[in-house]
């Protein structure tokens, strides 16, 4: 059996305490880098022209037409149907349950940083409302 003796050791210091950081202390210049152009929760009115598989190309937002320029982000968000006054027949194929909601990445023309729109479509009327956009 080996017995291995135990000793204190004193304080230890890291030598890269008292190297100085570049540009500490200096707050960084504000960007426009993902500032929040429409808050979320304020819904506006939009233009979303679509190609043949009902897909977003363009997004038309105070008089601006904006191309997409990354394939849209499409997924299905459970509502509260019930306290709609929106009603479709039974036989109809359309969904009051679920409520369409797109991401997408458009550029403006002349611009170098894409907006980021959050969209939703009624299903029923197959308009288009902005519930946000994001610079970057």
């Amino acid at each position: 059996m080996t017995v291995v003796e135990s000793m204190e050791v004193g304080s230890w210091e890291d030598p890269w305490d008292s190297v100085p950081v570049i540009g500490a202390g200096v707050r960084a210049a504000p960007s426009r880098q993902g500032r929040e152009l429409i808050p979320e929760g304020t819904a506006a009115e939009v233009v979303v022209r679509c190609n043949g598989a009902g897909v977003p190309r363009e997004v038309v937002h105070r008089g601006g037409v904006h191309h997409v320029v990354e394939p849209p982000v499409r997924w299905y968000e459970r509502r509260k149907w019930w306290e709609s006054e929106d009603r479709v027949p039974r036989e109809s194929r359309i969904s009051m349950v679920d409520r369409e909601l797109w991401q997408v990445q458009a550029l403006r023309g002349g611009a170098a940083v894409p907006c980021t729109f959050r969209l939703v479509r009624n299903q029923v009327s197959d308009q288009w409302q902005l519930l946000g956009v994001t610079l970057g």
